[in-house]
């Protein structure tokens, strides 16, 4: 099985969201600290991606961490 790895700014890119902020909700915990490469790149996959699809949708809806 497969899994797709994002780094930082792909995901970004992917989410519409900024780095900074993808790194801000690690640090509160909105997102789990996710694994690195051996080059020191964090390494998200698709359920990260999809947890931060689900953050971006519920702060649009009025929700606030």
């Amino acid at each position: 099985m497969s899994t797709t790895n994002f780094t930082v700014g792909q995901l970004a890119r992917l989410t519409d969201t900024k780095a900074v902020t993808i790194r801000y909700y690690e640090q509160l915990g909105l997102l789990p600290m996710v694994s690195r490469n051996d080059s020191g790149y964090r390494q998200y996959t698709a359920e990260e991606r999809d947890r931060l699809l689900f953050i971006r949708r519920s702060r649009a809806l009025g929700f606030k961490s």
